[in-house]
């Protein structure tokens, strides 16, 4: 099974799987453990869209995705699942903003979208498309 992929615009960023994850035709697989995708460099900031579709049994923290930069601040962007919540958390020096939903299921798939303006506004969307957290953005 393939284990990069430049994606669907072939931007030049290369999305590479470890530790058991594949790429699939309908995206990343993950078996669940200590698999994980590693991403090029690329410019991180500005407005961005992140989407997820995800089935956990974990409730402790365990993160969906992460984006961060190896600077010293450790800017950029992560979503986790704490207690029943499905979270947003968006690191700019100097500002942290955190965003949550209620209402996790465990064991079942759930769809979320995250999203940040050009302001730096956070939305997260859950399964229906509706907006169900937003915090506003500061420059």
């Amino acid at each position: 099974m393939p284990t990069s992929d430049t994606g669907a615009d072939g931007a030049g960023i290369i999305a590479t799987a470890t530790n058991g994850a594949y790429c699939s035709g309908e995206g990343m697989v993950f078996d669940g453990d200590d698999d994980y995708v590693d991403v090029t460099t690329w410019s991180f900031g500005g407005a961005v869209t992140e989407e997820a579709y995800f089935n956990t049994n974990q409730n402790d923290g365990d993160r969906i995705f992460q984006f961060f930069n190896s600077d010293s601040n450790n800017n950029g962007l992560y979503a986790y699942v704490p207690e029943g919540q499905v979270g947003l958390q968006s690191r700019y020096d100097p500002a942290t903003r955190t965003i949550f939903s209620d209402g996790l299921v465990l064991g079942s798939w759930t769809h979320v979208v995250f999203t940040v303006d050009s302001s730096g506004t956070l939305t997260l969307y859950v399964d229906n498309g509706s907006a169900v957290s937003s915090c506003g953005g500061s420059s």
